[in-house]
């Protein structure tokens, strides 16, 4: 890191990305709420590809999040290995979704937790990837997700008939 830079404050740096995620998220339960239309706040079991959505955010917000972090001289040590890693750790979530259908056609216990795994390993990984994007892109997910499990809580609870409380059927 130069001398003429400082160093790039995580809660700052998703401060504005998080308001905006969770707008999104607001909006998604609002119009859920008052039923608009299903193609873009589908209540259906998984949300149903509906346009409104929040999943998508990390991919534009990761792009910002790096650019943020190089332009402070935070960037990764090898850039090959901060490409790499990613991939690596696809592959690796990719082979656990496989040996789960392997292992069992319809999610169990068991392939859950095979898939939960390697997310886990695969997340770990990412560390040493590009260690100030992955701390500033995990700060950005409990950010994002805190709120949708507590709004998860209340719609099970209140049975609001939203995505947020209605499982994904096998």
């Amino acid at each position: 890191m130069s001398a003429t830079s400082e160093r790039v404050s995580i809660g700052r740096l998703i401060l504005w990305p998080s308001i905006i995620t969770l707008a999104i998220t607001v909006l998604r339960l609002v119009g859920e709420l008052q039923h608009w239309s299903p193609r873009f706040f589908n209540p259906e079991p998984g949300g149903g590809g509906a346009l409104v959505g929040i999943s998508w955010l990390p991919l534009i917000f990761g792009i910002y999040f790096a650019l943020k972090l190089v332009g402070a001289s935070e960037g990764p040590a090898s850039a090959s290995k901060a490409i790499l890693v990613p991939v690596l750790g696809i592959v690796l979530v990719v082979v656990g979704v496989v040996a789960s259908t392997i292992v069992s056609k319809t999610p169990t216990p068991g392939t859950i937790v095979i898939i939960n795994i390697a997310a886990l390993i695969a997340l770990i990984m990412q560390r040493y990837g590009w260690p100030a994007l992955f701390k500033t892109l995990l700060a950005y997910a409990f950010a994002a997700r805190i709120p949708v499990a507590l709004i998860m809580l209340v719609a099970i609870y209140k049975n609001w008939g939203t995505h947020y409380d209605v499982a994904p059927t096998p």
